[in-house]
């Protein structure tokens, strides 16, 4: 039993490759010490690799000036934010051509973190996302096709992740 939990383990040198989605990420900024905020200390650390796309930062650029989401934190202030944009841009690994994967009808905003972690051949989606969880369980034709076109990309929750790494560590 040990031997084939030690062969599904990824080699030593070999990051985990993951695509945080903007509430991922608007999480971390607001509670850096929640697990949203945990996922993104693996980046900063250099435990796992961040993919980024322009589509993908331009949102969250975008998203960060809402009132709504200024009022989630008080250290939601332009210069904390400003500072952990930096921060992640710094880390995080810019992919320039992002390849169109499937059209995606429930929220087509989401194309964006789809189209990018499957570009990216990323290990990980972590989102908070209802409509991008879902797309692992459902069996509509949208996540049935999402599953084909992906396969083996997993779609999780800040607290799923953590756990999945924290596995994979043992």
């Amino acid at each position: 039993e040990k031997d084939a939990a030690q062969k599904k383990k990824r080699p030593r040198r070999e990051r985990i490759r993951v695509v945080f989605d903007c509430n991922t990420l608007i999480q971390a900024m607001a509670d850096p010490t929640g697990p949203a905020g945990r996922c993104v200390e693996l980046v900063e650390r250099g435990e796992i690799e961040l993919f980024i796309s322009r589509k993908s930062k331009a949102e969250l650029g975008t998203v960060v000036t809402y009132e709504r989401i200024r009022k989630l934190s008080a250290r939601m202030t332009s210069e904390w934010i400003n500072k952990f944009l930096r921060r992640v841009e710094f880390r995080a690994l810019l992919v320039r051509r992002v390849r169109h994967v499937m059209d995606y009808p429930r929220d087509p905003k989401d194309e964006t973190y789809l189209d990018l972690a499957a570009s990216a051949k990323a290990d990980y989606l972590v989102t908070s996302d209802n409509d991008l969880l879902s797309l692992t369980t459902d069996y509509t034709v949208a996540a049935k096709e999402f599953r084909r076109r992906t396969h083996p990309l997993r779609v999780v929750t800040p607290v799923e992740f953590l756990r999945a790494i924290r596995d994979e560590r043992d």
